[in-house]
């Protein structure tokens, strides 16, 4: 019987470009695209992590048109907590970043007999004895326990282990672009929607003094759309016990 513990190791992933056959054209054609994935990833990555500091800095400016006292104690309570949100979310992120999804490495004890339970298989492309619901990723090659998928904003699996992490990133996330959308809305449609004519000498002042603040609504709510759609496929997937590549799979049945 194969023991579950046992095919769980630290050891990192086995490298496909190690042989005498590393400088062929195919290798190097792969080699380029993990290149090229590989600069895409780090610039989401470092976007990921560094636009909630960056969004923070607009928030005196949006307090301000909405007339607000700097000197208030809501100011600083409402800043206070949006200075909370940003860490929970930078922590939460790193969290996901750092954690191991799960990786189930292949082990010359790790095939698979009779007795190993049902649903158990062996993965024909990196040879591990994996338990059900275990998918391989082909961007870190090797099985990764209750894969869901391979984050391109974290550069990492989201599986078994650090799926809690990821959601409370994105819950933190769209807390953040819905409370952006909320301050940036009124900004929006007074200086840049409304006409010149309409707008009074008061508004034209705010507007002045927001400048190009008033443009953060547009931004904030695509992302606050897109977070949304993410965040609600994946409280579905947390609610019905599932993952996107068992939908998937079921979908190509």
């Amino acid at each position: 019987m194969v023991s579950f513990p046992r095919l769980l190791t630290l050891r990192p992933p086995i490298s496909d470009y190690d042989g005498p056959d590393s400088h062929t054209p195919a290798r190097r054609s792969s080699a380029v695209r993990r290149c090229s994935n590989t600069a895409v990833s780090g610039f989401l990555v470092a976007a990921s992590i560094g636009i909630p500091p960056v969004a923070l800095c607009f928030q005196p400016s949006m307090l301000a048109y909405r007339g607000d006292d700097p000197h208030s104690r809501a100011w600083a309570v409402e800043v206070a907590m949006c200075g909370a949100l940003m860490i929970f979310t930078e922590v939460f992120y790193f969290a996901t970043l750092l954690t191991e999804p799960g990786f189930v490495y292949p082990r010359e004890d790790s095939h698979i007999s009779d007795g190993a339970g049902a649903g158990w298989s062996t993965c024909k492309k990196c040879g591990a004895g994996r338990p059900p619901r275990a998918h391989h990723c082909s961007i870190c090659r090797c099985c990764v326990l209750r894969m869901d998928h391979h984050c391109p904003f974290t550069n990492c699996c989201v599986g078994l282990l650090n799926e809690r992490y990821f959601i409370a990133w994105l819950a933190c996330v769209w807390t953040g672009t819905l409370y952006g959308c909320s301050v940036s809305l009124r900004p929006f449609i007074t200086c840049v929607l409304r006409s010149a004519e309409s707008i009074t000498l008061f508004d034209l002042a705010r507007c002045t003094e927001a400048g190009h603040t008033s443009f953060v609504f547009l931004p904030a709510c695509g992302l606050f759309l897109f977070i949304s759609v993410l965040l609600s496929w994946h409280i579905m997937l947390m609610a019905t016990n599932q993952a996107s590549p068992t939908i998937a799979c079921r979908e190509l049945r």
